[in-house]
């Protein structure tokens, strides 16, 4: 992981509040600046100690991934979650999970082509020792293939 020991969790959760309410309130605009940037380190922070940094870290993603182009689901948002599924902290693997269950909501088209892709990953998760990666796992493989 590349959280920082020096950085103090409430500088870490204000950071991932600012980037949700840039989301929020910004909106489109803000989409090519935020979303590439900020998404990887969102979800790098679902794996903090801190709760208050988990939570802010999944609404930070939760609205990046709602501001989104749907069309930068396969070369920018899908490639980046596959690479957070391969973080050693299961908060992070459930987080990205959850993520690809809202892309499925969002872009389906997307998603439906990235199909051949997603299953592997996600049906390799579905055997993870962590009982929340298993159920986020199979949360997501039922929202993808819907």
């Amino acid at each position: 992981s590349k959280r920082g020991k020096s950085t103090p969790a409430d500088a870490r959760e204000g950071c991932l509040l600012l980037i949700r309410a840039l989301c929020e309130t910004v909106g489109r605009p803000a989409e090519p600046y935020v979303v590439g940037a900020f998404l990887v380190a969102a979800l790098d922070e679902c794996g903090s100690n801190s709760s208050s940094v988990r939570e802010a870290a999944e609404d930070a993603s939760t609205a990046l991934v709602r501001l989104a182009n749907p069309w930068s689901f396969p070369c920018l948002i899908c490639p980046l979650i596959i690479k957070a599924l391969r973080s050693n902290e299961w908060r992070v693997k459930s987080n990205a999970m959850d993520r690809l269950a809202q892309c499925a909501e969002t872009s389906p088209s997307q998603v439906c082509k990235l199909l051949p892709k997603l299953i592997p990953v996600l049906t390799g998760q579905c055997f993870d020792t962590k009982p929340q990666v298993t159920k986020a796992a199979a949360n997501a493989l039922l929202a993808i293939c819907q």
